[in-house]
């Protein structure tokens, strides 16, 4: 492991990682700037994928393997243990199935090292189906200050993934940052937020740069099983009620709070358009119980009940149909 200046260390879950893995660490050992470290923490993987990243660490002692013994508890205990046997100088989170572009650490050392004053930096991921390229576009969003980007997260717009910031380590550690283990969902917006909200971070999001990371794009849409939609809901729950006690003492609680009325209509409009729903129930208890933490003025339940329907008849994954249109008809109100 090097122990040189601007170490990367690049923090990776891994579970039934197999068929992505070694594109994963190839995208990795050819990164233009060689000094990096790839913390890959397996969560009780049953493929081959423990044993594959094994030889890639039998061949290269930058790669570091880890092997979560206790039951899984998901993508947030893991990255955990990454953060606390990082040795490096910036911090990075990679998924299992996603990839670098060969210029990435090179690009965000670079920027870190002329803007040292950043906690962090954002850079623009791109999307892909079979390979880097066969798709346009990035998955970011820009706001128009620092402050716009508490806001997205809040309101269920994500503005970056998980793999677009370098993070100085010295901040993660200093500040005794750590993702919430009780996340099965949401992880993502769950760090950003409380980090954005509760640590004034300095940041800047380089918006024109192109895409040095990339997301393997799913195939269809997600198919629910009812312990999926529960691990959904659960954390939906989790999410709106932390993010409601943080809002409350906030100096700008008002804008804040229409944030969560967006979270509100967001989150239903991506269970009920990109989520093929087993059940109606979940949806509506999910509802119920939203309406215990904070009152949802932005959507009822009698809308939420319909487009369910409308779910399981499978009209919400029909383009041209108008029934986004009226969704947002419903919504206007």
């Amino acid at each position: 492991m090097s122990s040189c200046h601007n170490l990367v260390s690049i923090i990776t879950p891994s579970f039934n990682s197999a068929p992505y893995i070694e594109e994963t660490y190839a995208s990795i050992a050819g990164q233009t700037h060689a000094n990096w470290e790839w913390l890959v923490v397996d969560d009780g993987s049953a493929d081959a994928s423990p044993e594959m990243i094994q030889r890639f660490s039998a061949q290269d002692s930058r790669v570091r393997f880890f092997r979560r013994e206790s039951r899984c508890k998901g993508a947030s205990a893991c990255r955990n243990t990454g953060i606390d046997h990082a040795a490096g100088d910036y911090l990075m989170f990679l998924d299992a199935d996603d990839l670098l572009a060969s210029s990435c650490l090179e690009q965000r050392v670079k920027q870190m090292m002329e803007k040292p004053h950043l906690d962090f930096a954002v850079f623009n991921m791109g999307r892909f189906k079979e390979k880097t390229g066969d798709m346009e576009g990035c998955v970011n969003i820009y706001a128009d200050d620092a402050a716009g980007y508490a806001k997205l997260f809040l309101s269920y717009r994500i503005p970056w993934s998980i793999t677009c910031p370098v993070w100085k380590r010295s901040f993660i550690v200093q500040n005794a940052i750590r993702f919430s283990e009780q996340y099965q969902r949401l992880q993502d917006p769950e760090f950003h937020s409380k980090i954005l909200l509760r640590h004034n971070p300095v940041f800047e999001v380089f918006k024109e740069t192109a895409a040095d990371c990339f997301y393997r794009q799913p195939n269809g849409n997600k198919r629910s099983s009812s312990s999926a939609l529960l691990k959904t809901a659960s954390s939906v729950l989790l999410y709106y009620r932390e993010m409601n006690d943080v809002v409350k003492q906030a100096d700008s609680a008002r804008e804040y709070n229409s944030c969560l009325d967006t979270f509100a209509v967001n989150i239903f409009h991506s269970l009920l358009f990109y989520t093929r729903l087993k059940q109606v129930k979940p949806v509506g208890n999910l509802y119920r119980e939203m309406q215990k933490i904070r009152t949802v003025t932005t959507v009822s339940m009698q809308k939420i009940l319909f487009f369910a329907w409308m779910n399981r008849l499978g009209l919400t994954f029909i383009k041209g149909a108008g029934i986004t249109r009226i969704w947002n008809m419903f919504n206007s109100k």
